[in-house]
C-alpha cells in the first residue's frame, strides 16, 4: 500500500505492533477556509508561527517541525492540513506548555480561527522507510505526499494491519528502483480525536511529483508492489488523497 493516508485521525526505524513506542507523534489539523480567505492567509499566519519559535529552548524538540499540505488531488473535502511533529508525547507537551506559556498562544490562537473551521487529531507514527524528503523553510515544495484513510473489514484488527505493513517492507525492499528509494513510507494510528471515520492511516512520500511518477510506475508495474496492495485490499478499504507538501518549521532531526 504504497499511499500516503489522509490524516485526520491518528498517527522506527522499528516498527511496533501496539503504542507502546513510535517513531513519532503528530498533532493533525484538516482545515476548511473560511468564506474570503485564501492560501495567502494561510501562509501569512504560517510564517507568523515560523517567526515566533524559539530554537534557543533548553527543552526544544529536535523532531520538531511544522509542515502544510495543500491539494493536489484530493476526495477530502479538506482546503489544507497543517501539523505539527514531536518526537513523542513529552515532546509535544513541552511544545504546548511553551506555545501557552510564551503569549504564544494567545497571538495566534484567533489568527488560526479567523482563517476558518479545522478538526484536530493526534496520532502516532511508525516510519517503515526512511525515504527522502525535501528541505527549506520557503513556499517551494518539499514533498510530493500520498495519503489513506482506512477502515477495517469485519474480522480484522490491527495485528493484521501490522502483519501488512510488515509484509510491504519486506516487499518494498525487493523492488529495484531508485526512485522508489526516495519513498518515505508511515503507517499512522489513532491516540486522540479526529473524526473517528477510520481505524488507521497511511502517509507516504517523495521529494518531488517526478520521483512520484517514476517510484509509483514502478511499484504498481512489480509483483511485489502488487503483492503488498492486494494484502492490504483483504483487510481494510481506503480512501486516498494527494497533497504539495511544506516545511514550515523544519526539524533538526526526522523520526
Amino acid at each position: 500500500m504504497k499511499r500516503i493516508w489522509l490524516i485526520l485521525l491518528f498517527i522506527c526505524p522499528g516498527f511496533t505492533a501496539h503504542a507502546q513506542e513510535a517513531s513519532g507523534v503528530l498533532q493533525l489539523f484538516a482545515c476548511k477556509l473560511a468564506p474570503g480567505k485564501t492560501g495567502e492567509n494561510v501562509w501569512s499566519v504560517l510564517e507568523m508561527v515560523r517567526a515566533n519559535v524559539d530554537r534557543s529552548a533548553p527543552d526544544y524538540d529536535p523532531a520538531f517541525g511544522v509542515f502544510v499540505w495543500t491539494p493536489f488531488r484530493q476526495a477530502t473535502g479538506y482546503d489544507y492540513i497543517w501539523g505539527i511533529a514531536n518526537a513523542n508525547l513529552e515532546g509535544m507537551a513541552a511544545g504546548a506548555t511553551n506555545y501557552v506559556e510564551s503569549g504564544n498562544a494567545a497571538l495566534m490562537g484567533p489568527r488560526f480561527a479567523a482563517l476558518g473551521e479545522c478538526e484536530a487529531s493526534v496520532a502516532f507514527v511508525d516510519q517503515l522507510t526512511q525515504g527522502e524528503l525535501g528541505s527549506g523553510e520557503d513556499r517551494v515544495p518539499d514533498a510530493a505526499v500520498e495519503t489513506f484513510s482506512c477502515t477495517m473489514r469485519d474480522g480484522t484488527d490491527m495485528d493484521d494491519v501490522v502483519a501488512a505493513s510488515r509484509f510491504w517492507q519486506q516487499q518494498m525492499g525487493k523492488i529495484e528502483s531508485a526512485d522508489l528509494a526516495k519513498y518515505r513510507g508511515s503507517l499512522v494510528r489513532p491516540f486522540r480525536g479526529g473524526t473517528g471515520e477510520a481505524d488507521f492511516g497511511w502517509i507516504g512520500s517523495y521529494p518531488d511529483w517526478m520521483s512520484f511518477a517514476r517510484g509509483t510506475d514502478a511499484y504498481y508495474g512489480s509483483k511485489e508492489g502488487q503483492a503488498a496492495d492486494a494484502r492490504f485490499a483483504q483487510i481494510s478499504r481506503c480512501r486516498s488523497a494527494l497533497w504539495n507538501g511544506y516545511w514550515v518549521v523544519e526539524p533538526r532531526q526526522l523520526f
